[in-house]
């Protein structure tokens, strides 16, 4: 299947009632290598039908746009949500330790607050 993530967008605060139906939607990274030499209209259109399948939706679109992001999933993901060493006093980390949302950016930094305190912790006794 195309369709790696669906966020259902309507139901933000401030929005009409009732909402007009409003999606979000990524592409999973197999289909997107397939499609990356497309142009944005076509993506657009090939996404669509995917997502009114999933959806069972009939209804032609107000809007629908298609934005490519060809670094958005990493190939090689670390494995870990960070990685440090105490001895050069070095934490890094982002997405790309585990994957490709906004909430593993999240975990990753927590991670590395964690290991830099635990760090910095360790130097001061």
């Amino acid at each position: 299947e195309p369709l790696a993530w669906i966020s259902y967008n309507s139901s933000k605060p401030g929005r009409p009632a009732p909402p007009p139906h409003c999606y979000v939607i990524h592409a999973g990274p197999e289909w997107s290598r397939s499609a990356g030499d497309a142009p944005r209209e076509t993506v657009a259109a090939e996404l669509l039908g995917h997502l009114q399948r999933f959806t069972n939706a009939t209804t032609t679109p107000v809007y629908a746009e298609a934005h490519k992001w060809h670094n958005a999933y990493p190939l090689n993901p670390w494995g870990s949500r960070c990685f440090s060493d105490a001895a050069l006093g070095l934490v890094v980390g982002g997405d790309w330790c585990v994957g490709p949302r906004a909430h593993d950016a999240y975990d990753s930094g927590l991670a590395m607050a964690a290991q830099a305190a635990s760090i910095l912790g360790s130097t001061h006794n």
